[in-house]
């Protein structure tokens, strides 16, 4: 099973007829919550077995299946975060500051990762991309953990253009008749 990604619910801001109180409410709310991430985060991330028989494998298989019955490529990709396994303890420790379930968050990016190789690995109508050798881990072309800043966002364009070129070339030299034949042959093998 995959690790649950979000904590507790962050505590809301509740108006009171004096600011001041609302304020310092919110401030003790807010101290506890933390307190509780922090105890919840020293346990340490779970060991994966099995991925594709998990849940989330499942789901995937189901994807696939989709797919396939409907005659649409799938492209997976892995997935980028600004901090990885392998990050400078430094950087580790200045994203745990605002995010505690950090090494779960990483554990749970390496689950998705090795899940969607053995997936495109096991079957050859699946393309995979792989966004990692150039983005993981560098966390200048981030703006938080995982949202990326312009330069990040361009890597991960030309990543999956990269990824998927060979094939786009190949489909758009085939004859137009010649798609519209294999698309009906392939649903048909299936």
């Amino acid at each position: 099973m995959l690790p649950q990604l979000i904590g507790p619910n962050r505590a809301p801001y509740v108006e009171r007829p004096i600011r001041l109180l609302a304020n310092v409410e919110h401030a003790m709310k807010l101290r506890r919550l933390n307190r509780l991430w922090a105890q919840s985060a020293k346990v340490p991330p779970p060991f994966f077995t099995n991925l594709i028989g998990s849940r989330y494998g499942q789901d995937y298989q189901t994807l696939i299946q989709t797919c396939k019955t409907n005659n649409v490529q799938l492209v997976l990709a892995t997935y980028s975060m600004a901090v990885t396994a392998r990050s400078d303890p430094e950087v580790i420790n200045f994203y745990r500051q605002t995010f505690p379930f950090l090494l779960r968050y990483i554990k749970a990016n390496e689950a998705h990762s090795l899940l969607v190789a053995q997936l495109a690995r096991s079957d050859p109508s699946i393309r995979l991309v792989d966004t990692q050798p150039v983005l993981d881990g560098r966390y200048w072309e981030f703006t938080d953990l995982v949202h990326l800043t312009q330069d990040g966002r361009q890597r991960v364009a030309e990543a999956f253009f990269n990824g998927i070129k060979a094939h786009l070339e190949k489909a758009l030299a085939e004859p137009e008749g010649a798609r519209v034949q294999n698309a009906i042959s392939s649903s048909q093998d299936q």
